[in-house]
Parts: structure tokens; sequence; C-alpha cells
């Protein structure tokens, strides 16, 4: 989802009023089914409970009563971009931006999704070419691929060496994949001292050579403070350092949510 997205979803939690809400709207449909914002409405509900296909039912129930609705076209390249059907998503994107060329938002997620289509079409790219070279170097992974295809042991064209050289491994990993994986460690640093990569590997459902190209960026970001040992695959958490950084990153949100209650 996107964040400004995000910023509704993590509202509607606070109350957990998915399905309450998605029944007021069914039964304002009901009364008045020519009503496009309902549907809009309803539609985002569906997003926040991450039940996209209910979502860009309901988009497309309000574009056929209003086929220029800019919102619409724009919720709905939404609920395509969590689906990972970026380019469904970029169409409708586009078409918002037909309508309304300042709509800033849909601007700015269009070029998320272009971007993460990106990085999905070279991961899997990357996925295809380990699937090949599995058998004969089976520790070939996002972790060493520069250092096999720098040392010649696989043969590949010299401009091909060049571009990867150039290329940050961690731009190969879609940020979906990278968002899950962060989440899970911030999860896990708080509850224990020591975690093999396979044990989050588990959790999250990621393959470990992402895991641990994500982990050696949160630690060189300070995003959690941790050491990683190559020798046994494992993850070890300062957890008191980690517990204050997120106590102070609660401190800003309830400052942040402070400020912005008392504007309104």
């Amino acid at each position: 989802m996107s964040q400004h997205g995000l910023v509704w979803e993590l509202l509607i939690i606070k109350k957990n009023l998915y399905d309450k809400a998605i029944q007021c709207y069914e039964k304002a449909v009901e009364i008045d089914p020519n009503y496009v914002s309902t549907w809009i409405s309803m539609g985002i509900a569906y997003e926040s409970k991450k039940e996209y296909d209910k979502a860009i039912e309901c988009y497309e129930k309000a574009l056929e009563l209003d086929p220029n609705h800019v919102s619409a076209w724009y919720r709905m390249g939404i609920a395509y971009s969590d689906k990972k059907e970026y380019n469904k998503a970029i169409e409708c994107y586009e078409k918002s931006l037909e309508l309304d060329p300042n709509y800033i938002f849909a601007w700015i997620d269009m070029k998320d999704a272009k971007e993460e289509h990106r990085r999905n079409k070279l991961y899997q790219l990357f996925r295809e070419l380990q699937s090949i070279l599995r058998e004969k170097y089976p520790d070939f992974d996002l972790t060493n691929y520069k250092n096999f295809l720098k040392s010649g042991v696989i043969e590949v064209p010299e401009d091909f060496i060049s571009v990867i050289e150039k290329l940050d491994v961690l731009s190969i990993i879609p940020l979906s994949i990278q968002s899950t994986i962060r989440e899970t460690i911030l999860e896990l640093g708080v509850k224990y001292n020591r975690l093999q990569i396979a044990e989050i590997a588990e959790k999250c459902g990621e393959p470990e050579d992402c895991i641990i190209v994500v982990t050696h960026d949160m630690i060189e970001n300070k995003d959690i403070y941790a050491e990683f040992f190559k020798s046994t695959k494992s993850l070890v958490f300062d957890q008191q350092a980690n517990i204050e950084e997120i106590d102070k990153l609660m401190d800003q949100y309830r400052q942040w949510e402070k400020e912005g209650i008392s504007k309104k």
C-alpha cells in the first residue's frame, strides 16, 4: 500500500472497524446504488483487509457510474499494486493522470509501481539464472554473485559484468520482499538475543540470501543494533539498544499523532 494510504489503514486498524464499515457501505449502496463515493469508500475498506479483488470490483462499479472519476482510477491502481500486478496498476495511474495531470499522489505511486515492476523483473531473471546454475554452482546467490561473475568461473560477456558491477544488490530485491524481511527482523529482534537466518526465513517465508542482504543494510543504517556472523549464518541482537530505539520511534509517532489531533 502507498505511504499515504497506510495512514488511513493505521487509523482504521486502531478502531478495528473494517467489517462494520463494509456493512454500512453495503447498506448505503442498497439505498442508493448510484452513489460513486460509497463504492470507493467500500473499496478502500476491502483494500485495508487485503481483499484486493473485492476492492477492485468496488472501483470498477464506481467507474461504471462515472468513467472519469479520478480517485476511482487511482485507488484501483493502488489495489493492483498491492496485488503485484504492476502493469495494470500503471495503466490505472496513467488514466487518473489523463483526467487530472496535477494529481501528485498518482505521479508518486506510478513511479513506485514502475520501480517495483523493474525490481520484480530483475529478481525473476536472477532466480532463473540461479536455477540454471544451481547444479554446478550450488553456492551462487545474491550474497556472492558478483564474485562468481568477476572470477571468470562462469562465462558471461564483459559488458554484462560491467553492468552487474554497478548494480546495487539491494536494488534487485523487490521492496515488498524487503518490507516483509524488515518487519520480521524488527519483531524478532526485541524477543530474542540470537537468531539463525534460517529461523528468520521460516518466519517470513523469504529466501535466506535476501535476508542476509537486507540484514547487512539494516545494520549498516542502524535500523537494528546487531552483529551478523557469516560462519554460523546467525544474527546476534543488542536487545536493549533495539528496545530503546523502538521506544524513541513510538514517542515520535505519539507526538505526531498528538499534533495531528491538535490541528483538527
